[in-house]
């Protein structure tokens, strides 16, 4: 009878699992929404024009001085 030849049994290198890192999540910080406050629109008032008036040049009426003289 012929010997069987025993096998020799590779040993099987385990493979370590690497450990995934949990991240942690962070909170985020709910921002508060300023309310924003509506400016009234101030309404422009139209500014008339003035017409200006042309002041008229009034002529200065030379007195004439009488002579006081022999006639008088």
């Amino acid at each position: 009878m012929k010997k069987k030849k025993k096998k020799k049994k590779k040993k099987k290198k385990k493979k370590k699992k690497k450990k995934k890192k949990k991240k942690k999540k962070k909170k985020k910080k709910k921002k508060k929404k300023k309310k924003k406050k509506k400016k009234k629109k101030k309404k422009k008032k139209k500014k008339k024009k003035k017409k200006k008036k042309k002041k008229k040049k009034k002529k200065k009426k030379k007195k004439k001085k009488k002579k006081k003289g022999l006639l008088c």
